[in-house]
């Protein structure tokens, strides 16, 4: 059984375009929806609460023009599941930061590099209190181990600016 469209009565023509079911069995037909029937496709584009809003809002003002008040509100449930159903809203949802992870990095970088070069330089007493005749071995770990721990506080360093910088883009992505 066809359903009738609640705007003008007819049935919908399946080769004319697909039609929008507005529940409890009822649709707008293919030539009844086209007026909103992109706006109502963009919602599944929206990235933000704003663009949400706005997006619901120019169907609304829209349909309020062409359609009753019932067939209305329904038209703006269906906008605000398809909004919701966003790749970007969910990932919005279902994803927030943290708290500058990128920050925390940098961070236990530096204290990692300073816990390296402290433990270098008391590897180094250690291993000159136990035999004067190995100072130049002690010296030598010490650098080393200094070396070492601001070779990792590079990396580390900048594995952390990495991750600031893409916290960063994330939130112009969303602002968007």
């Amino acid at each position: 059984m066809a359903n009738l469209c609640a705007q003008c009565g007819k049935r919908n023509n399946p080769f004319a375009g697909e039609a929008l079911p507005l529940g409890n069995g009822r649709c707008l037909c293919s030539t009844c929806v086209r007026p909103i029937r992109n706006a109502l496709d963009g919602m599944y584009y929206v990235r933000n609460d704003t663009e949400l809003t706005e997006t619901r809002n120019k169907i609304l003002s829209s349909a309020q023009q062409l359609y009753s008040q019932d067939i209305i509100d329904c038209i703006d449930r269906i906008a605000v599941q398809r909004g919701k159903s966003s790749p970007y809203y969910q990932y919005k949802q279902h994803h927030v930061p943290s708290g500058k992870v990128g920050n925390k990095i940098e961070t236990l970088a530096s204290i990692f590099t300073a816990l390296g070069v402290v433990l270098s330089i008391i590897l180094m007493i250690v291993i000159i209190s136990i035999d004067s005749d190995l100072a130049i071995l002690g010296i030598i770990i010490s650098v080393l181990g200094c070396i070492m721990a601001w070779l990792s506080n590079l990396l580390l360093h900048g594995f952390g600016r990495l991750v600031s910088s893409s916290e960063r883009i994330v939130e112009l992505l969303s602002k968007k």
